[in-house]
């Protein structure tokens, strides 16, 4: 076995196995044909064709330069190739470039699997390379063959985006449609840190499953690859599900009532208090051809059952696969055991033969990345197919034996584990079960770990869905733990392949499996008490922090950094609410969550969390803390349509206001109260809070900026037109003092409404050119979604009709989507708007807002934008 630097070549025929299908005997000769055509091309521009695939060859070249002449060749000879009785003929071409493992005349090695990926994303008749092969060929490409960039592209199971090009030739086609990659289809599948090594028989017999069924589950215990194989098989079958491929990590769940919940936040599915969660889901899967991998569904299964159930009986094509350790019992369900990986004959191994077996390559694979040089002899290769026997072929454990080799041979990592073996049985020469077997592997990889390292491993484990390294610094480090030392720490343990990091996110996190041994270890250490109480204030502190700097940036980059840790903070709040000592820490936690949540339109959490420590005696009353969350409960049952309830809330916050005798408070709770009237209709009522809160000199700023906002709407809706645009225009200079530019964007798009109300187009279109400045500048679609169909109005006569049909179909698309609650008060007067443009576009008019549906929002406002420029 040797290392080779070299450039690959792989190729397939497009449809082939509908053409056997079709034509039958006659495609043995065409396939003949085909073979010795591209043979010869290869050979002719000294490559090697090292194996061929039924359908395609797998070809080597000592230089990229003759890899892409020859693939120009096949090309043209392909076109010019008579292959009757099929009606169409075309192949694929690959090219790229990297190092291998070479053995008996066959290659092995992330180079080989990635090149097969990009071939799997091309089109028939189309070459592409990878940036490896062109880069290289700076310089040297030859004049008739140009390299026309693609962009980035994410491969299946490929650790990052690859930059491709596509060889343009001018005997040969140029336009094709869009790569079929990740970065194309519809999906939010992880990007894989390392190669996926064998299970060719478990992929295609789990891939031929999911094609012909709507519920797959694959079982077997921890650490057997299930999430691994789950992953790769849906990547296989991504493009087969128009609607989408999506991921649920269900491991980070406490509480079942929560699983609904996880699977609407992955399909960004909008909370609606009129509805369950189940209604919602169903509602919004409806007839759409996708699947949901739900992940390690074991801690929650009966509830992952009954849910299951209820979306393969109420929706027409939705499809499932779970991974769990055991079947989730549904009718209909197609249970897959997840095996070991295949190991090698320990009496007849040989540094050949043991590349042959699935385990033992895997660990070769992973030992290679340590940056160690492996070199097997006969003895070693026994040793190494001794190694993978007594850990059963799990895919775990054979990675954190080949993490060892960074320090010790082969041969040392056996000794050590049958070492480790005869402690923990006693001497018994009995087969291991396969979870003891990770238990003692692990074990024994903990044991190796210095005490600081040990340390760290067990704290980490307080994390929930991953941690920063900064999270990690002040919950982790203590006297026996410098902070400054943790970053190293954390460097150590993902060389011995204990913790992960995410380069793309900046995040680290354990295998599920590693999570919970070290929560074990946790336990038993007798530390975990202090340390969830630090994972607590942490997160108090960090959520405190981001909403004094909101203002600094952008609203999804913000959004971002807190849906990234909206695990760590559900496990810091339920562990606040099981001691009367931390509920208002927790409450504290909460209350500053709830602007996260409110613009992420995460309703039911945060009902679900507020109605929780509202219900908690612990909580003092009155208290600050709970005097905002009874106004959040406010919100949230506005929200809902329960405006008795929300009347009631808000009283009870304003009395908690007067009862603490602090003005600023009660000021802010009025402006609450102020909007939850006008959203009610209660117009008047509204005006009442607002000259309440405007007369009394000590209600703060941004309590004022609300008031002038709900007294100019309220009078819009009462028709007091220019008594609404003194107000709003009041309200925009309280909101530019104070700094809040957000409320500045309302006050514009508020003020054009009123101006186009009051005819002054002109004062309009300057109102909502400036909006769309604030909103585009803080990258809110949200904000952005309301604007939208002003636009409509003031454009009507100017813009193209298909434009505004568009503009309106994305418009409500982004609103539907981020349930903005604006488009519940009829404040646009859309109708005659509507009727117009469907009276121009007549059945046109749907088709261009259902286009308008399916393109991003600042796309569609960018196509008529420039008529908002006056003069």
């Amino acid at each position: 076995m040797s290392v080779a630097l070299k450039a690959f070549l792989f190729t397939d025929i497009e449809g082939s196995t509908r053409k056997w299908s079709q034509y039958g005997e006659a495609m043995q000769g065409i396939v003949e044909r085909h073979d010795r055509l591209l043979t010869d091309a290869v050979r002719k521009h000294g490559g090697h064709v090292f194996k061929t695939t039924g359908d395609g060859i797998c070809a080597c070249f000592a230089g990229g330069l003759r890899a892409l002449a020859a693939a120009v060749e096949m090309a043209q000879e392909i076109r010019r190739e008579n292959w009757r009785p099929c009606d169409s003929f075309a192949i694929r071409i690959a090219i790229h470039a990297g190092e291998a493992f070479e053995r008996d005349g066959d290659y092995f090695g992330p180079t080989l699997n990635k090149v097969a990926r990009l071939m799997a994303i091309a089109h028939g008749g189309q070459i592409i390379a990878s940036g490896a092969v062109i880069d290289a060929l700076a310089g040297s490409m030859p004049e008739s063959v140009k390299a026309r960039s693609l962009g980035e592209h994410r491969l299946k199971d490929l650790d990052r985006a690859e930059h491709i090009y596509q060889l343009i030739h001018p005997a040969l086609p140029q336009d094709f449609p869009p790569l079929k990659s990740l970065s194309v289809l519809k999906n939010n599948l992880p990007v894989q840190l390392t190669s996926f090594v064998g299970r060719k028989r478990e992929l295609d017999e789990v891939v031929d499953l999911i094609s012909g069924n709507r519920l797959v589950s694959l079982t077997g215990s921890g650490g057997t690859g299930k999430t691994r194989l789950a992953l790769h098989a849906a990547g296989e079958v991504v493009g087969q599900f128009e609607g989408g491929v999506f991921l649920v990590e269900l491991a980070p769940l406490a509480d079942p009532q929560q699983v609904c919940g996880a699977i609407q936040e992955v399909l960004r599915i909008n909370d609606d208090e009129r509805r369950s969660g189940v209604d919602a889901l169903v509602e919004a899967i409806g007839n759409d051809r996708l699947l949901l991998i739900l992940d390690n569904c074991e801690h929650v299964l009966e509830a992952v059952s009954e849910l299951t159930h209820k979306l393969l009986i109420r929706t027409g094509c939705a499809a499932i696969l779970a991974t769990s350790r055991e079947g989730l019992g549904v009718p209909g369900e197609r249970v897959y055991r997840v095996p070991s990986l295949d190991v090698p004959d320990e009496a007849t191994a040989n540094p050949d033969s043991v590349w042959s077996c699935e385990a033992s390559r895997l660990f070769l694979e992973r030992a290679s990345q340590t940056g160690q040089e492996i070199s097997l002899d006969d003895e070693s290769a026994r040793n190494l197919a001794r190694l993978c026997r007594r850990l059963d072929g799990i895919p775990l454990a054979i990675e954190l034996a080949a993490a060892r080799t960074r320090s010790m041979s082969i041969d040392k990592v056996v000794e050590r584990l049958d070492d480790r073996f005869r402690l923990l049985t006693g001497g018994s020469k009995a087969v291991l079960p396969r979870q003891q077997t990770l238990r003692a592997l692990i074990d024994w990889s903990y044991d190796l770990l210095r005490d600081e390292e040990k340390t760290l491993l067990r704290r980490l484990a307080v994390f929930s869905g991953g941690w920063t390294l900064e999270a990690a610094e002040a919950v982790c480090a203590n006297r026996n733990i410098d902070a400054l030392d943790v970053l190293d720490l954390l460097d150590r343990l993902i060389d011995k392949s204990l913790v992960v990091f995410d380069p793309a996110a900046d995040r680290y996190r354990f295998l599920e499996t590693v999570r919970q041994y070290a929560a074990d270890r946790l336990l038993e250490s007798g530390e975990g008490i202090a340390r969830r109480d630090r994972h607590l204030s942490f997160f108090v502190a960090w959520t405190d922090e981001w909403r004094l700097k909101e203002r600094e940036f952008t609203q999804p980059a913000w959004l971002r950094l807190f849906h990234a840790d909206w695990e760590n903070v559900r496990a810091a709040l339920e562990w606040s609410l099981g001691s009367a000592d931390l509920v208002e820490n927790g409450a504290l936690l909460a209350t500053r969550s709830f602007r996260f949540w409110n613009d992420l339109r995460r309703i039911r959490d945060a009902s679900y969390w507020i109605g929780r420590f509202l219900a908690d005696p612990s909580l003092p009353n009155p208290s600050e803390t709970r005097m905002l969350l009874t106004q959040y409960l406010a919100v949230m049952q506005a929200f809902g349509n329960d405006t008795d309830a929300s009347a009631q809330s808000l009283q009870a916050a304003i009395a908690m206001a007067e009862a603490l005798q602090d003005a600023q408070l009660r000021g802010q709770m009025l402006a609450g109260a102020c909007w939850i009237s006008f959203r009610s209709g209660r117009y008047e009522d509204a005006l009442g809070y607002a000259a309440e809160i405007l007369d009394d000199l000590a209600s703060p700023d941004l309590a004022k900026g609300y008031a002038y906002t709900n007294r100019a709407n309220s009078m819009f809706m009462l028709g007091r037109l220019e008594e609404a645009r003194t107000a709003m225009e009041q309200g925009l200079a309280v909101r530019a003092s104070a700094g809040d530019t957000r409320g500045v964007g309302g006050a514009h798009t508020n003020l054009g409404m009123i101006a186009f109300r009051q005819g002054r187009l002109a004062e309009a279109k300057q109102h909502y050119l400036r909006a769309l400045e604030v909103f585009e500048a803080l990258d809110s679609d949200a904000q952005l979604s309301i604007v939208g169909p002003g636009i409509l109005n003031v454009l009507l006569n100017e813009a193209d009709p298909a434009c505004l049909a568009r503009l309106y179909g994305s418009s409500l698309e982004a609103m539907n989507r981020l349930q903005n609650f604006g488009d519940q008060v009829d404040s646009w007067g859309q109708e005659i708007t509507l009727a117009t443009l469907r009276e121009r576009l007549g059945q046109d008019f749907e088709r261009q807002r259902e286009l308008g549906a399916k393109i991003p929002l600042r796309q569609a406002i960018g196509a008529v934008k420039g008529h908002l420029t006056v003069g």
